[in-house]
């Protein structure tokens, strides 16, 4: 049996009875937003327990997972049976039915404390007459009031959003014609780098190198020819030619076994 506690609507206590036949008073503590915050049950008198912490809380998983559906009268019998093993009533469920709004809006909860003893005790303990309650109290609430504001700042909006669509329809052109013109600079940029890339990759070919070895060689192979043929008329000392010639020829082979094996991996 829940009764009221020193005259605090918010304080209710219980008396709980161990295996032994202990009596022991626990309190129920109802926070200023409940039932959005879950109610806190202290056992006053001193006692060891895995459920009771060292101040004298107890735990209970459905407070730690606490709903703003859950039943009052089922998390007292949850903590009855946590702390002596006795369970509550079969087929209990812990939650009220569903109510077509957020349970514990400010309305809700002044509307709680004006109620009297038996009707609150009424309200926790049967599901029926808190679901009457709380339709009850949200047809007095001022939600068609709030949703009635809602609908009229979404009309105002959306008639805002047809007197612009010009101005959005213009900014889009401009927005288009911008992209478009930044496309072509891009577009030209592009091709630019591409030609450029085109003609670095063709000097540097397998091919164009081969074909300025052969030139090259050929180059030398003329010189050392012009060589000779000053040797012969008188022009050059021996001396002379032999170490020039030598050097021609030998570039000569050079280059061309050079051509000759870039001609091997085209």
């Amino acid at each position: 049996m829940l009764r009221r506690g020193c005259g605090d609507r918010t304080l209710l206590e219980t008396s709980m009875q161990t295996r032994e036949g202990k009596l022991l008073t626990v309190q129920i503590s109802l926070p200023h937003r409940f039932p959005d915050e879950p109610p806190v049950l202290t056992v006053n008198q001193p006692t060891r327990h895995p459920a009771i912490d060292n101040n004298g809380r107890i735990k209970l998983q459905a407070l730690q997972y606490w709903h703003p559906g859950h039943r009052l009268a089922v998390v007292v019998q949850d903590a009855q049976s946590a702390l002596f093993g006795q369970a509550g009533p079969a087929g209990s469920t812990g939650r009220f039915p569903p109510v077509n709004s957020k349970p514990g809006t400010p309305h809700i909860n002044a509307a709680l404390q004006n109620l009297s003893d038996e009707d609150l005790w009424l309200c926790i303990i049967d599901a029926a007459k808190y679901q009457q309650f709380a339709n009850r109290v949200l047809q007095s609430s001022q939600a068609p009031c709030v949703n009635e504001d809602l609908r009229k700042s979404n009309i105002d909006v959306a008639q805002s959003n047809l007197e612009r669509e010009n101005e959005i329809r213009e900014i889009g052109n401009h927005i288009a014609i911008i992209k478009s013109s930044e496309y072509a600079d891009a577009r030209g940029l592009y091709e630019e780098h591409v030609q450029r890339q085109q003609e670095i990759v063709g000097h540097l070919s397998i091919r164009v190198l081969r074909e300025q070895l052969q030139h090259s060689a050929k180059k030398v192979d003329e010189e050392s020819e012009e060589l000779s043929r000053r040797f012969l008329s008188g022009e050059m000392p021996v001396e002379a030619f032999t170490d020039e010639f030598c050097k021609l020829r030998m570039t000569y082979y050079t280059r061309e076994l050079k051509s000759q094996a870039a001609g091997q991996l085209q």
